[in-house]
């Protein structure tokens, strides 16, 4: 089946974090994924693409764009940003809208085995501001997540310290990833964030059978 674009979501995205409310695309969105090969099967009841559902080894998270003028028209998506771990172009979500951690924070060190004083190890700083840029030739950037969810605990430095607790799988249900996406950066590369910009929500289920969760971007009207 076509995918089918929700009401995005217009995001100030120089780090990634504050949300304004719901708007409308303006920009032929009917025609926007027309010529999509189809990848999603079925729909959620709030009228959400679903992707069908990973296999063991991880799923794919993948933003591409496809633009009827070619290479002479590009998107900008925040490969990383300063101000969380992993891809600012997506977050991951429960139906239910429940945050997931699909990537781990190097600024803490694992909890210990049995509670008590913190452990030591190196820690980094955060992650750089970075940019990619997409043609619309079918250019597209990925993420592959291995379907461990982070979440944080606490230990003994002689204060209550966080500590990263193990990682556990995400259970079999409903989940929503967002992608998004900018026509206007600072730059591409290191250092450079995006403007304003679009985030697309894709729903999909866990298990998957085709590895696969895809935002087709695609300006074909």
């Amino acid at each position: 089946m076509k995918r089918l674009l929700v009401p995005s979501l217009a995001l100030v995205c120089a780090c990634g974090a504050a949300t304004s409310p719901i708007v409308e695309r303006d920009d032929a969105a009917a025609g926007r994924d027309g010529g999509t090969a189809a990848r999603d099967a079925g729909r959620t009841d709030a009228g959400l693409a679903r992707d069908a559902g990973p296999p063991p080894d991880g799923l794919v998270f993948r933003l591409s764009f496809r633009s009827k003028f070619g290479a002479s028209e590009t998107i900008y998506a925040q490969r990383s940003s300063s101000s969380r771990e992993g891809p600012g172009w997506l977050t991951v979500r429960t139906a239910g809208g429940g945050a997931l951690a699909i990537v781990g924070r190097c600024d803490l060190c694992d909890c210990p085995a049995s509670g008590g004083a913190c452990l030591e190890c190196p820690r980094c700083g955060p992650p750089p501001d970075d940019v990619r840029q997409l043609v619309g030739t079918g250019d597209l950037i990925e993420h592959r997540w291995d379907g461990l969810v982070h979440t944080t605990g606490t230990c003994d430095a002689g204060e209550l310290a966080l500590c990263s607790a193990p990682p556990t799988r995400a259970p079999p249900g409903d989940y929503v990833a967002s992608f998004c996406w900018s026509t206007v950066a600072t730059g591409v590369g290191m250092g450079h964030t995006v403007g304003m910009s679009t985030c697309d929500e894709v729903a999909f289920r866990l298990p998957d059978d085709d590895g696969v969760v895809e935002d087709p971007v695609c300006f074909c009207g």
